[in-house]
């Protein structure tokens, strides 16, 4: 089970109560990429299979789509919020994609997202909106599954965005 496709398929875990939590963000500054860098089966195994909660909303501007298609040479922006288990702000995000290999994307939570802390009930989580730049040229053609692994002071967890990314040349 130490391969990286078993353990996301493992933790899932779903709040689909939050459908009301895909707004979108108005602020469009576009903030510096992340190239991307393989994810272990050893980094993704040190995290707790928690009720973590997360959303992908939109990449390049394209709401809640079941999957979306990127091209390979594209650097997309992609918006969307995480939360742990205990309904506070993670210190880190990484969203992991997975198929053969996983590719993980470093992404800072900072941005507003009150609808989110209402829906959930907790006011810590009024900015848990992540938006950051991917550069997809590191990543190869494929169909990925996404995934959000989070980290704060008491470990990391990860949370099934489910959704898929189709990355083309």
């Amino acid at each position: 089970m130490s391969k990286p496709l078993l353990l996301p398929t493992m933790a899932l875990f779903t709040f689909s109560a939050l459908t009301g939590c895909n707004n979108v963000p108005s602020d469009n500054t576009a903030p510096k990429f992340d190239t991307g860098k393989t994810v272990t089966a050893s980094e993704l195994a040190g995290a707790k299979n928690a009720d973590g909660f997360c959303a992908l909303d939109t990449i390049d501007d394209v709401e809640n789509a079941k999957s979306w298609t990127v091209k390979k040479s594209a650097i997309s922006l992609v918006r969307g919020w995480a939360a742990t288990s205990s309904k506070h702000v993670p210190t880190q995000l990484t969203i992991v994609l997975t198929a053969q290999q996983s590719y993980g994307f470093a992404g800072k939570i900072d941005e507003p997202r009150p609808d989110v802390a209402q829906v959930l009930g907790s006011a810590d989580l009024a900015n848990s909106g992540y938006n950051f730049a991917v550069d997809f040229s590191t990543i190869p053609p494929g169909t990925y599954h996404a995934f959000a692994l989070t980290g704060s002071a008491a470990g990391s967890e990860i949370c099934n965005i489910q959704r898929d990314i189709v990355v083309t040349p």
